[in-house]
This record gives C-alpha cells, sequence and structure tokens, in this order.
C-alpha cells in the first residue's frame, strides 16, 4: 500500500463523525438597529436568553469535545450546543462571548470601553460565523423588518442565506410570530423550512425544538 493512502486514511481519522455547522443568533430592540447596537445592545430581554438555553444545552468548552468552531476558552465559556446521531450545530451569538480585560485600556472611561468591546465582539463574531448560512434574530419590532435583514446580511452575517425572524406576540403572551427571509430581505411564498413556515405563530415551549429542528432541516 502506498504512502498516499496512509495519509488519505490519517486525513479521514480527523473528519468529524456527523455533519458541523454554525448558526448565528442575533437580538435587535428595532429594525434601524447598527452593527453596534447587534453586537453590544444596551439591554436585553430575559426571553432571549431563555430561548437561547431552549436551543441546546449549554456546554463548557474547556471540556466540550465536540464541535467548537473557532470557539475556545480563551474567548468564549459556555456555548449552547445541539447534537443528535446525524449532526453537530454551535449556535454562535456575541452576548456569551468573553470580554477580554481592559486593563491599560481606561478602563475607567466608558466610551472607550464600549468601543473596545465592540471592537472583541465584532472581529470574534465575524471569525466565528463566516460560514453560517442561517441566521436568527430575535426582533422586539417587526416594522421594516426586510431592510434590517437586508443590513444584517451586508455588514453582520454576510454568508447568510435564510434569516429566521423570531418577534414577541404584541398580544398574547408566551407567544412568538416567525418570518423566514432570503438573504435579500424577500419574504417568498409559502415559504418553510422544516417545521417552520413563513407567519406561523408558536408557543414559547415549541420554540427552542422547532428552531432547532429548522436548522437540521436547512443544512
Amino acid at each position: 500500500m502506498s504512502e498516499a493512502f496512509f495519509k488519505d486514511l490519517e486525513r479521514m481519522d480527523t473528519l468529524p463523525e456527523r455533519e458541523c455547522f454554525g448558526v448565528s443568533v442575533l437580538y435587535a430592540g428595532d429594525c434601524q438597529s447598527t452593527m453596534e447596537d447587534l453586537l453590544c445592545p444596551k439591554s436585553i430581554s430575559t426571553d432571549f436568553f431563555e430561548f437561547l438555553q431552549s436551543v441546546g444545552q449549554s456546554v463548557e468548552l474547556k471540556d466540550h469535545v465536540g464541535y467548537h468552531g473557532v470557539l475556545n476558552p480563551s474567548n468564549c465559556n459556555t456555548v449552547p450546543y445541539f447534537a443528535s446521531r446525524n449532526v453537530e450545530i454551535l449556535f454562535n451569538t456575541p452576548y456569551i462571548m468573553k470580554e477580554q480585560s481592559l486593563e491599560g485600556k481606561d478602563s475607567d472611561k466608558l466610551p472607550i470601553a464600549s468601543e473596545i468591546l465592540f471592537k472583541q465582539r465584532k472581529e470574534l463574531f465575524l471569525a466565528s460565523t463566516y460560514e453560517n448560512h442561517a441566521t436568527v434574530i430575535w426582533v422586539e419590532n417587526l416594522i421594516a423588518v426586510e431592510n434590517l435583514v437586508k443590513y444584517v446580511v451586508s455588514e453582520v452575517a454576510p454568508s447568510t442565506t435564510v434569516a429566521i425572524i423570531i418577534h414577541p406576540h404584541s398580544s398574547i403572551s408566551g407567544m412568538y410570530n416567525i418570518r423566514l427571509l432570503n438573504s435579500l430581505g424577500i419574504i417568498e411564498d409559502n415559504l418553510s423550512i422544516g417545521p417552520l413556515n413563513d407567519g406561523m405563530c408558536i408557543s414559547k415551549i415549541a420554540l427552542g425544538v422547532l428552531t432547532t429542528d429548522c436548522q437540521k432541516a436547512y443544512d
């Protein structure tokens, strides 16, 4: 047997046994949000963080042996992660990324500290999501959502081919509106991905499970 054959075997041993991919997850107070608003929002609803906990288990990267993309314990302590017999899904969101020390960088001056945090999150988020084709955007206000999706695709998550919009129902507590848009910010007729259909309204209990099932079907 040739040396090339054994090299191919070694290469195959390094390949993951399951399909691995990442999903970008962002929070937007409204559809006029800038990149800084998206990566460093002034406030985030507790419902959003509960949603993050529902899409998969929170794994400690220092002990995690599965798929982790470019994330590691130096830039992130824990990350939402889902695994089945066939796939591994990492949910990349800037709000769980570790803040680097601001010591010696005028950390007592809030504007400067905020600029440094934004730069850190921008670099890491763009590096960790450059191959993510699906982006989940939690939006508190749906007005002009098409413009938000186009902005996210052009500036924040350029590899996005589909955006899954989650919007808390304005009058029914615990219910969420789902919109599915393509990378051009266009709502296609009868668009569906896995169990999610554009325009559907689902309960908080089902939100995380259906979103994860949608990612498995899409990728």
